[in-house]
């Protein structure tokens, strides 16, 4: 493992399939040492390896599960706040963190994915069968905010508004729904 490069001390035990896990005394998005923080560095590592796929980076109160994202803007994790879980005494919150973070999510059965990347693919498409049916309601949503920015910009110009500002709006939210993940065409 390259853990030098990475600052990753930990696998989850000796074996294949074992996780990265990251360990941080602090919040688990400050910088180290001026270097990235504990999430990032993990991320990094699961980006950049064919080895890992999912890891784990925690502190005395969060526990995030991560996978390899290549999203520069936005971060994709599951985290389960320990404090709020074990001073609340919710039993159904940690069934979750157990049946989620347990040792036997991590490796792959039988020529199998592993059980965390069968969750996350049927996650994928449970979200691109939402996305389809909110796809239209979006649509005409955005259409009809254009239409009424249309309509004001008309009446504020005493009438004289051009149909062609209409139709860039109308065009601006349209490329605006393909933009929205789920919403847009591909999948």
């Amino acid at each position: 493992m390259p853990a030098g490069r990475y600052g990753i001390s930990h696998l989850g035990w000796e074996g294949d399939g074992a996780p990265p896990i990251v360990l941080a005394p602090g919040d688990l998005d400050a910088k180290r040492d001026g270097n990235r923080g504990t999430h990032d560095e993990l991320q990094a590592l699961l980006n950049d390896s064919k080895a890992y796929r999912w890891g784990i980076a925690a502190n005395p109160r969060r526990m995030r599960v991560l996978r390899d994202f290549h999203h520069r803007r936005t971060r994709g994790y599951v985290e389960f706040d320990l404090n709020a879980i074990f001073e609340s005494k919710t039993y159904s919150d940690f069934l979750c963190l157990f049946r989620l973070c347990h040792a036997s999510r991590f490796p792959p059965r039988d020529g199998e994915k592993e059980l965390l990347e069968q969750l996350y693919e049927r996650s994928l498409d449970a979200g691109v069968a939402v996305g389809k049916r909110l796809r239209p309601q979006v649509q005409r949503a955005l259409e009809t905010i254009a239409l009424a920015i249309a309509a004001r910009s008309c009446s504020l110009e005493g009438g004289r508004g051009s149909s062609s500002e209409a139709l860039q709006l109308r065009r601006l939210t349209s490329r605006q729904s393909s933009t929205i993940p789920s919403l847009g065409p591909g999948r």
